[in-house]
């Protein structure tokens, strides 16, 4: 995996968002400034996100069966706050979202970088 899962935090719906039934999954990444984070929303990695879901579900003790899909507008009506939509199986109940916060992995960046220059070598 490409990212590594820094911290979790759950947080209670607000109030204007209690009659929501699924929770959402929403990724930052560590050290990213407000610049890059505006500039990259549109554009994240949720391949590589959806990888990490696993991990989450165990240590929230999520039941077998929870599905995930990637949202533009996940958090509000404007594509401000993508992040997952969870459906969870209709004998659990979830009333938070979740806050992940992630680092790349730099070791595998860079062997996938190495690789993608050696496959360019190798063409000319």
């Amino acid at each position: 995996m490409l990212y590594i899962i820094d911290t979790l935090e759950t947080r209670p719906l607000s109030s204007g968002k209690l009659n929501r039934k699924c929770p959402r999954v929403y990724f930052f990444e560590k050290n990213e400034s407000v610049l890059a984070h505006i500039h990259r929303r549109h554009y994240r990695p949720h391949q590589e996100y959806r990888k990490l879901l696993p991990q989450i579900y165990e240590q929230l003790d999520f039941p077998l069966g929870v599905k995930a899909k990637w949202s533009q507008y996940a958090g509000c009506s404007c594509p401000c706050s993508p992040g997952f939509i969870l459906k969870l199986p209709n004998d659990f109940s979830y009333e938070q979202d979740i806050f992940v916060m992630v680092v790349m992995d730099l070791d595998k960046a860079l062997a996938i970088i190495t690789k993608e220059q050696q496959s360019a070598s190798a063409r000319c």
